[in-house]
């Protein structure tokens, strides 16, 4: 797991694929160049895309975890709590889905918070339980960019 500003997303070039793709989008984002009233925004085909998020961020939520996908979430407005663990020091509770990509977990782990400009990547071995009340529930906007692992 990373986590920084994304003012430094730079550094990351040799840990994330597509890496091009991906900063060419947060650059066109910073910009105000691309239309976030979208829910997903196609950029690399199925290899880098875009999920815009929208939600109150609440008490609790569910451990989750990919395989063919790394996530970069980027915090564009508000703040939430999200718990981080590494794969292994959870339990299970739902298998892997192939289609959608996820299984679910439950257990323990660490808290970080992100909060407007930050970005946290979740590789797979990282299990993360976004969308979590810092103090109280506030709306945010976050985009995902799931980027494709190399097979």
């Amino acid at each position: 797991m990373i986590y920084d500003t994304i003012n430094n997303i730079t550094i990351f070039k040799q840990v994330i694929p597509q890496f091009e793709m991906v900063l060419d989008f947060v650059s066109k984002v910073l910009d105000n160049k691309i239309d976030l009233t979208k829910n997903r925004i196609e950029i690399g085909g199925d290899k880098v895309f875009a999920l815009v998020n929208r939600y109150e961020t609440k008490e609790s939520g569910l451990w989750e975890a990919h395989k063919k996908y790394i996530d970069i979430q980027w915090m564009l407005n508000g703040r939430e709590s999200i718990l981080f663990a590494h794969l292994k020091d959870l339990k299970i509770t739902k298998e892997y889905d192939t289609i959608d990509d996820y299984l679910l977990l439950e257990g323990a782990g660490d808290k970080l918070t992100l909060s407007e400009g930050k970005f946290a990547i979740f590789f797979p071995k990282d299990a993360h339980q976004p969308g979590i009340q810092v103090d109280n529930s506030e709306s945010v906007v976050k985009i995902v960019v799931k980027v494709k692992i190399p097979e």
